[in-house]
């Protein structure tokens, strides 16, 4: 477990996916901003995907918990650690009730912290839409800093939208 100021992240196990997972992933609001948007899973699916994630050594994934009342909101994945010890972060705030509220800063504090002391890595990144403000917004607050403005354009609800890449060094000598 690894304990934030307001969220603990918990790694998520192929028991821990429930309904509420289920749902939030197939809500078109929830992964409006999320590369798997416009894809249907199945409990199955889902399941599959943690233990994936599980058997791997260069991808975690973690169930982001509330202090206060242990209620899950969403997920958080540090991944894809190649050579350079570099990863890539990707964050979901299932929990409509939560937006907006600072809970995707602290979470991502908690995984720049472990990728830190536990992963020993030396650079941190994460992608979205240049319209996703709230996503942007979770990693400026933990020191990322953009590198890459339209990356890429990718269509998104029927118009042609900006991509860019944030980062974050850490452990360097």
């Amino acid at each position: 477990m690894i304990e934030g100021k307001r969220v603990y992240l918990k790694e998520l196990i192929s028991d821990d996916i429930d309904d509420l997972y289920f749902e939030w992933i197939n809500d078109e609001e929830i992964t409006r901003f999320m590369a798997s948007r416009n894809t249907t899973y199945s409990i199955s699916d889902l399941k599959q995907y943690v233990k994936t994630m599980n058997d791997s050594c260069d991808n975690y994934l973690f169930g982001i918990y509330l202090n206060d009342n242990n209620q899950y909101i969403g997920n958080i994945k540090v991944g894809n650690i190649d050579s350079s010890k570099t990863a890539d972060i990707g964050i979901m705030i299932g929990e409509r009730s939560v937006w907006g509220k600072g809970y995707a800063t602290d979470a991502i504090s908690c995984i720049v912290d472990y990728s830190v002391n536990i992963l020993n890595l030396s650079k941190l990144l994460a992608g979205m839409l240049e319209i996703n403000y709230g996503s942007y917004k979770a990693f400026m607050n933990n020191g990322f800093v953009g590198v890459e403005h339209t990356i890429k354009k990718v269509l998104f609800e029927g118009k042609l939208e900006n991509t860019m890449r944030v980062e974050k060094r850490i452990n360097e000598n």
